[in-house]
């Protein structure tokens, strides 16, 4: 959501940011690591040889985990939650621990 002082509701039509171009969640997670042009390996590829999983399950992981972090962040810095680094370090874990057994 927008946190421009336009409007109290969200973006504007007129606002900004909602004309900026933000990559979708799959192009990120395809990135090479390190947001460089290359150098780096692919999120999915790395949950691949990994975890033995397809391409197609570990893109779903992935965006899950990505979708379920950031998710985490936003209730942290609204002061929702106070979790220290090591509960959200678990939780992660835990929630990708769950995901793999979902899909296998």
């Amino acid at each position: 959501m927008c946190v421009s002082p336009r409007s109290s509701r969200g973006c504007l039509r007129t606002c900004s940011c909602a004309r900026t171009t933000r990559p979708s969640a799959a192009k990120w997670i395809e990135r090479p690591a390190g947001g460089g042009g290359g150098g780096g390996e692919p999120l999915v590829s790395a949950e691949t040889e990994e975890k033995g999983l397809d391409a197609e399950k570990a893109k779903q992981i992935c965006t899950a985990l990505l979708l379920y972090a950031h998710g985490m962040a936003a209730m942290q810095a609204t002061g929702r939650t106070a979790f220290t680094r090591q509960q959200i370090e678990t939780n992660m874990h835990a929630m990708h621990e769950m995901l793999l057994a979902q899909t296998k």
